[in-house]
């Protein structure tokens, strides 16, 4: 594979459209209650489900305090 300069790691975490990121992971956890993701948000956590390329990735998104 040709080395084109960018480096993307780790590879499952992919970010689309930072600036409606945050509608996003609020639609998420709207739609998607789950006990493990209300703990790890609460330490400042946020996994998210994506789908992108035709497929399902998982997002974190660590608070910035």
């Amino acid at each position: 594979m040709e080395d084109l300069g960018i480096s993307i790691w780790p590879p499952h975490r992919v970010i689309e459209s930072p600036a409606d990121l945050k509608s996003k992971i609020e639609k998420y956890f709207n739609e998607h209650l789950s006990e493990d993701f209300h703990r790890l948000s609460k330490k400042g956590i946020q996994p998210m489900m994506i789908f992108k390329d035709g497929r399902y990735r998982i997002l974190t998104i660590k608070s910035v305090s």
